[in-house]
């Protein structure tokens, strides 16, 4: 019923003109979108980062109707070039899926719109995927009725036939995970796919396969399409020791310049909130010639503010067009901020 109210609310204020005037007022900011995955694969369960391609599509038209789809590398620029054109937005993704190859490509392409992907070397050389969807996979495709987390205080977990036990396991370990230490969570994943299955450890299913170092090549060479650093394996940084942050993000800059594959000094913190990275990681990116990083925290990026700390429009596959429009228009941020979050 919530979400049905604020549906009715959006879509109204829609209708009355309310987003026209919010993207006049919010005309000065640049509306960064965070895609990740484009399928019209179907999963055992809602999977937020995978967004319908028939919904991606519309978002593109509407993008190219009623906004100015810049590149990434305008922020590099100085303010007053890029400040913007009227309703600037720019399109990025993160993690460098294959889907995005393959599905989302074609769309941007016939429509003539640029984007960054952000794009994990290590990973996409080994052909894995990163842990999240691992684990999803291995929880998913496992035939194992328990498993058993005691030597890391959680218990032995029930599973069975219920998509809604392997469910509720799958959000509480991601969601307790992302704040350990990265070695601890390291070795819980390695016992979880030596004990249970080697499927994520291989790359999992297709439907989370990355781009391989070919097809980034191939993307990198395209008029539209400009890369971007992500690290090389996708660990939580604000997790690691300083010195394991900095090989992380050197060695995938590494990856790309031996590989000839040219990328912007544009960086994406895996996982992006304010907790997933530190004062010595943006100190790290400087050291390493970065100019800029993206972070997940929701909302319209104002040029005035700090360029390591670059908000993005969280697209996940639950947002209907009313809830789009008041996205890029920032008129969503308002109630938001209305309610205090």
């Amino acid at each position: 019923m919530k979400r049905f109210l604020i549906n009715l609310i959006l879509a109204a204020a829609d209708i009355l003109g309310v987003n026209i005037l919010y993207n006049f007022l919010n005309r000065r900011r640049i509306r960064v979108l965070m895609y990740h995955a484009v399928s019209s694969e179907t999963l055992p369960t809602f999977y937020w980062t995978r967004l319908d391609r028939d919904k991606f599509a519309w978002q593109m038209e509407h993008l190219k109707n009623r906004f100015n789809v810049l590149k990434a590398s305008g922020l590099l620029k100085d303010e007053s070039d890029v400040c913007l054109s009227k309703r600037a937005v720019m399109i990025s993704f993160d993690d460098g899926y294959e889907n995005v190859f393959t599905i989302a490509r074609p769309i941007l392409e016939r429509l003539n719109l640029p984007a960054i992907c952000f794009v994990l070397p290590e990973l996409s050389e080994a052909g894995r995927s990163i842990w999240p969807d691992e684990l999803y996979d291995l929880i998913f495709l496992s035939n194992v009725d328990e498993i058993d987390l005691s030597a890391f205080d959680m218990g032995k977990r029930r599973l069975g036939d219920s998509i809604d036990n392997r469910l509720e396991l799958y959000h509480s370990l991601v969601k307790s995970m992302k704040s350990w230490p990265h070695r601890k969570r390291q070795k819980l994943l390695g016992h979880l796919f030596a004990t249970y299955s080697d499927a994520g450890r291989k790359g999992g299913h297709v439907r989370f396969k990355l781009m391989t170092p070919e097809q980034v090549a191939e993307i990198s060479g395209s008029d539209l399409f400009e890369i971007g650093l992500h690290t090389n394996t996708h660990p939580i940084l604000s997790t690691m020791p300083v010195d394991e942050q900095e090989r992380e993000i050197k060695s995938a800059a590494d990856y790309l310049s031996h590989r000839g594959i040219g990328f912007l000094p544009i960086f994406a913190y895996p996982n992006g909130r304010p907790e997933d990275f530190t004062e010595e990681t943006i100190a790290i990116l400087e050291r390493h010639g970065i100019k800029a990083a993206f972070t997940s925290i929701d909302g319209l990026h104002d040029l005035r503010d700090e360029q390591f700390h670059v908000r993005r429009i969280n697209i996940g596959a639950d947002i209907n067009r009313w809830e789009f429009k008041a996205r890029l228009s920032g008129f969503f941020y308002f109630l938001q901020g209305l309610k205090g979050n």
